[in-house]
């Protein structure tokens, strides 16, 4: 595209990002194709003349790059006030093709270096009006012995900021994750150990009296670090941090346990033992198909609700796919698991497991399975002949390698 067209050319993959606000842009027009934006976005005359300049909602960003240096954090360059495209100090490099060419997903997350142990962290702008409970609940899973507890997969906070001249906002700290399934699972015990922690999580929040209220895939993420994945670029997880290759896997869950963890705490609440059973009208988040949501003016308890989300989210993960997504199709092998579904989605909340009894329940049916089910391969529903032989050969070296040294079929377990 010519240079003396003010237009940023950017390419992006749809991909979910934990958020509970929408992205601000300006008018654009857009061409969609196979899953990739491309945006042509008119440039901001305030903004330099060059291509792939800051969008408005990165502004933000740009304006606390200095206060986050002083604090701990460096933001990548793209956000410098004094920022130079790399592409145009170094001819051989091509915009859009650099990680300072790469912008938000979304407005409110942005990932950067903490300087005194080079540590890779998500930053959240947190909007204390709009999410007043937000920062508070994250904390309490944070400090103290609860942080302790093996059994709490609530995402850490590792720092809170409060932004300058922001009242209305603060900025949480976080380790960077990824998506739960990336890469995929290798063996139906690695879904197993997934599930039980997905379980566990969801009963601990429980226990605590705290009901998420918007509970959706995209929400529960892995520290994938024991997987031995080099550091990975936020906004495109395939990619290296500095945008230049691949990256990739170099163990196995199975080799080396992950911990999966729950994230998105805005629409959170926790009550106090006087006020259980609380009677709230629920909340149109992620999944509006639980009978609650008949009648959005009637009250009713979030917790038997949340046991919904998570069971309906089982089932479309695993069991039965997505009806809104043709190409999610759930996965072979979790049959098995359809009573707990169905004891978790039934049409009258009263009559539901609780948490704590689904995390009983799924416990039981994994102990009828044994080693042969727990070691297949996890395959996905819909794929065809080609995609299953693909990689059959490697997947059956590390059968035979994880059995001969005894490795448990469900990670984690003893």
């Amino acid at each position: 595209m010519p240079s003396r067209n003010p237009v940023t050319v950017r390419v992006r993959r749809f991909r979910s990002v934990p958020t509970q606000t929408k992205t601000k842009t300006t008018p654009r027009s857009r061409i969609e194709l196979s899953g990739l934006r491309l945006c042509l976005t008119p440039m901001d005359e305030s903004l330099p003349a060059f291509r792939f300049g800051l969008e408005e909602s990165e502004l933000f960003w740009r304006d606390q790059y200095k206060f986050l240096l002083e604090k701990g954090y460096r933001l990548g360059s793209r956000y410098d006030p004094e920022w130079t495209p790399s592409w145009t100090l170094n001819k051989k490099l091509r915009a859009g093709l650099t990680a300072d060419s790469i912008a938000l997903t979304k407005e409110d997350l942005i990932d950067a270096i903490q300087v005194s142990d080079d540590q890779h962290v998500v930053l959240k702008r947190v909007n204390k009006t709009r999410y007043p409970h937000e920062t508070k609940i994250m904390k309490y899973f944070s400090e103290g012995e609860i942080a302790k507890d093996p059994r709490n997969h609530c995402v850490p906070v590792l720092d809170v900021l409060q932004a300058p001249n922001d009242d209305g906002h603060e900025i949480v700290i976080i380790p960077v994750l990824r998506e739960f399934d990336s890469p995929d699972f290798d063996t139906i015990g690695e879904c197993i150990a997934f599930l039980r922690q997905l379980l566990e999580g969801f009963t601990f929040l429980h226990e605590h009296r705290v009901a998420h209220r918007d509970i959706k895939i995209e929400n529960v993420m892995m520290d994938s670090a024991p997987l031995r994945i080099e550091r990975f670029n936020f906004h495109f997880p395939d990619r290296t941090f500095d945008y230049t290759g691949y990256v990739e896997a170099k163990s196995t869950r199975t080799e080396h346990p992950t911990k999966y963890f729950i994230i998105d705490f805005g629409f959170s609440s926790q009550f106090e033992p006087e006020e259980m059973p609380p009677a709230l009208p629920p909340l149109p988040a992620s999944d509006n198909s639980a009978p609650e949501f008949k009648s959005l003016s009637t009250p009713c308890d979030p917790f038997p609700l949340d046991v919904y989300y998570v069971g309906n989210m089982i089932r479309m993960d695993f069991i039965d796919g997505h009806e809104d997504h043709p190409t999610s199709k759930g996965r072979l092998g979790f049959e098995f698991l359809r009573p707990l579904i169905e004891a978790m989605t039934k049409e009258d909340p009263s009559k539901r497991i609780t948490m704590g009894e689904a995390l009983v329940l799924f416990d039981e049916l994994v102990s009828q399975l044994g080693d042969w089910k727990l070691r297949s391969r996890q395959l996905r529903a819909g794929n065809t002949g080609i995609e299953q032989i693909r990689g059959l050969a490697g997947f059956w070296r590390r059968r035979l390698r994880y059995t001969v040294t005894r490795l448990p079929a469900i990670p984690g377990s003893s």
